[in-house]
């Protein structure tokens, strides 16, 4: 049992670590900690406002179980969201498990350690998502005397749903990733209809929100009977049904236990199959081709996007939100622009909220906060080619910009044509997605260099939860913020359109700024990355 504490201790430590690019203790342990108290503000900010919103929706009806259902379906959803990248690599893919599985411990153990690890994340997250949810239902009355008592079932029990799914869809991936041929394509094609799903949910919920309608907000009881122990969980917490919390109990605690029971015992194996090598016989002598430095790289660094999934969709979630929304808004456009211009000041109104959705979508289209951190220990050979080291920076930042601006050029005219802007606005528009695009992969490549992460034990850690990335991803809503305060100071002397060409030629200027910087110490902090 010591041994099992032990190894459950270094696990969710080394979880929590992965964010940190410093290889001093205390660093890493504050990065660590920093990197769970942002996650859990974020988990509390979307309980408050969706519990506290469905709330006033469905109090009045008598249907605060649907808010209990909605919320559970809500925790499972993201905790598997957030943890499913992470345990194809930390489960499947530790640079550690090799040392694993040569200590004088049984296999179950090593592996419920780990899966106990990513519980406990799931665990802080559920407890800071249904806690808001449990205050909307106190605020609003309406629900049984037995609630309280019954709620740390809820809490304690609702985690083990995602970590088990986390632990078999990651072990479908890792397989996938180490046998299968276009593994890439299938991985990515996964990863889409996952996003995508998501996405549907988070839209619908939104929108009936923003309706205000109990009648919509009612129907998605039904479409969620489907999640047995979320509707058991809503049923006891609501109702008081022993019947019902008994049931819940059974439906977390068994597939739990299943799913380690069965990977417990054939975990050797598996890790031993991953991570073995299997050679090609059917090897073809063929010309080599060559092309120059730039080419080269460029050619390397479009492979290694397209070819890691958890980077591409990482990194290029934006452009696909950019081109689904500006297809949609063209589509169905109209009702917004009649919506707004029935509004005084409407119009400029609109082109500013397009510039907002433009912004976020943009800004996460960034792939160079990753790029020299994924090079790890394969970075000596960039560092001893005979290539100037901005010639590796401009491959890098082209791939960077393949990736957004084809989105730019073809989401932004058509969502604000759609939308009923004017030539000068769909200009301006256009404009500052360049801009923007440009400024997002300069400021990641830099904020790489400030926090390179070459030791990540695998490359989900990079992409998920290394310095670099979270500043940026992050970083990104504060800059949001201020743009939008500068859109409205300027509108009131110039147009929107103007507003935002002036917003434009800012970013440029910081572009500017950070390619004078990338000259600079940009090519000496890169060169000293190997010192």
């Amino acid at each position: 049992m010591t041994a099992f504490w032990a190894l459950m201790k270094v696990s969710f430590k080394g979880l929590l670590l992965s964010a940190s690019p410093s290889s001093k203790a205390k660093k890493k342990a504050a990065s660590g900690l920093g990197f769970l108290i942002l996650m859990s503000a974020l988990m509390l900010y979307l309980g408050g406002f969706y519990s506290f919103a469905f709330g006033s929706i469905l109090a009045p009806r008598g249907r605060l179980d649907l808010l209990v259902l909605l919320m559970s379906v809500m925790a499972v959803a993201l905790c598997f969201f957030f943890g499913l990248m992470g345990s194809a690599g930390f489960v499947f893919g530790g640079k550690d498990n090799d040392l694993l599985l040569a200590l004088p411990v049984p296999v179950t153990t090593i592996l419920l350690s780990k899966v106990l690890a990513l519980y406990l994340e799931n665990l802080i997250f559920t407890l800071f998502l249904l806690l808001p949810s449990t205050a909307a239902c106190l605020y609003y009355g309406g629900i049984s005397a037995i609630f309280l008592p019954y709620l740390p079932f809820a809490l304690l029990l609702l985690p083990l749903l995602p970590s088990a799914l986390c632990l078999l869809i990651g072990f479908v991936f890792s397989l996938i990733q180490s046998r299968v041929r276009h593994r890439a394509l299938i991985n990515n094609l996964l990863y889409l209809g996952f996003f995508a799903g998501i996405m549907i949910l988070s839209m619908k919920m939104s929108f009936t929100m923003s309706m205000g309608d109990a009648a919509s907000a009612v129907s998605i009881g039904p479409a969620l009977s489907w999640a047995l122990p979320a509707v058991w969980l809503s049923r006891a917490l609501c109702t008081g049904s022993l019947t019902a919390l008994l049931s819940f109990i059974a439906g977390c605690i068994l597939p739990f236990a299943l799913t380690i029971l069965l990977f417990g015992r054939f975990y050797k194996g598996i890790l031993t199959r991953l991570s073995s090598v299997h050679l090609r016989q059917d090897y073809k002598l063929t010309q080599v081709k060559t092309t120059g430095p730039l080419a080269a790289l460029y050619s390397k660094e479009i492979r290694r996007i397209f070819g890691t999934p958890v980077y591409l969709m990482n990194s290029g979630i934006g452009s696909l939100m950019l081109l689904a929304g500006g297809i949609y808004a063209f589509i169905k456009g109209d009702a917004a622009a009649l919506l707004f211009g029935s509004i005084p000041g409407g119009a400029g109104i609109l082109t500013g909220l397009l510039a907002l959705v433009l912004g976020f979508c943009v800004m996460l289209c960034s792939t160079t906060s990753a790029s020299i951190s994924l090079e790890g220990s394969r970075l000596w050979i960039l560092l001893e080619a005979p290539v100037p080291v901005g010639t590796i920076f401009s491959a890098k930042l082209l791939a960077g910009l393949t990736l957004s601006l084809p989105a730019v050029a073809i989401g932004v005219p058509l969502g604000a044509i759609g939308c009923g802007q004017g030539p000068l606005e769909v200009f301006a528009l256009t404009v500052l997605g360049f801009a923007a695009g440009c400024f997002t992969v300069l400021e990641g490549l830099v904020l790489n260099l400030l926090w390179p992460k070459l030791d990540a034990v695998n490359d989900t850690v990079i992409v998920k939860n290394s310095m670099s990335v979270m500043v940026q991803v992050f970083g990104s809503f504060g800059l949001l913020a201020a743009g939008a305060g500068l859109f409205i100071l300027l509108q009131k002397f110039l147009s929107a359109a103007g507003a935002l060409l002036c917003i434009s030629g800012l970013l440029i200027v910081c572009c500017v700024v950070f390619l004078l910087l990338l000259r600079g110490w940009g090519k000496r902090a890169f060169s000293r990355l190997c010192s």
